[in-house]
């Protein structure tokens, strides 16, 4: 898989990585959307998988980097319900900034 990845244009390869990493359980709940300059945009479901996605995201982008590389820098997941930027919109980064409140 990671060659087949590897052959794929940079965002091409980490969308479709998506569902490889987090399983497919899982991304029936939350789907790749886009990745533009080192962020992965993720739209979930609810608050629910919302709250479990924040908990695994470190994880999650350890492994995206394990089959993509260096270029995740991040993940963005979006409410699915609200639009882009509204609040319920977090990343990667802003948890790790809660965490160390």
């Amino acid at each position: 898989m990671r060659k087949l990845l590897a052959e794929m244009p940079p965002a091409e390869a980490v969308v479709q990585a998506w569902p490889l990493v987090c399983g497919t359980a899982t991304a029936a709940h939350a789907e790749a959307l886009d990745f533009a300059e080192g962020v992965l945009r993720v739209r979930v479901e609810n608050r629910e998988w919302l709250t479990n996605l924040r908990e695994l995201a470190g994880k999650l982008l350890q492994a995206l980097r394990v089959h993509c590389g260096d270029a995740v820098k991040r993940i963005e997941f979006v409410l699915a319900d609200q639009p882009d930027g509204a609040p319920g919109a977090e990343t990667q980064d802003l948890k790790w900034l809660r965490s160390r409140r």
